[in-house]
């Protein structure tokens, strides 16, 4: 995800962000699928770098895709209540 997330940004800002949300989910659940039913270590890494790779499109465009999305006046507190969320989930989940 860390890899991944600044040039997929990038890709999404030409191809442009709607594409990439169709095109994320089918190579997460792909990726998901070849996890499942993978038979060697191989396999199952590079099923879990796909997945890795799909996850992190998915957060460096919904920020923006958000941002396109709200208005102006209300832009900020959106953005900051999906990342406090964000944290807050994840704060919570991983206890």
């Amino acid at each position: 995800m860390f890899i991944s997330s600044p040039y997929l940004g990038a890709l999404a800002d030409r191809v442009g962000m709607k594409r990439i949300f169709v095109f994320v989910p089918f190579c997460y659940g792909m990726s998901q699928l070849i996890f499942g039913f993978g038979t060697n270590l191989p396999l199952i890494f590079l099923a879990r770098m796909i997945s890795g790779f799909a996850l992190g499109e998915t957060f460096a465009v919904a920020f923006g895709y958000v941002s396109q999305l709200s208005e102006k006046k209300k832009r900020p507190r959106i953005l900051q209540s999906k990342f406090c969320y964000r944290n807050w989930r994840s704060n919570w989940t991983e206890k």
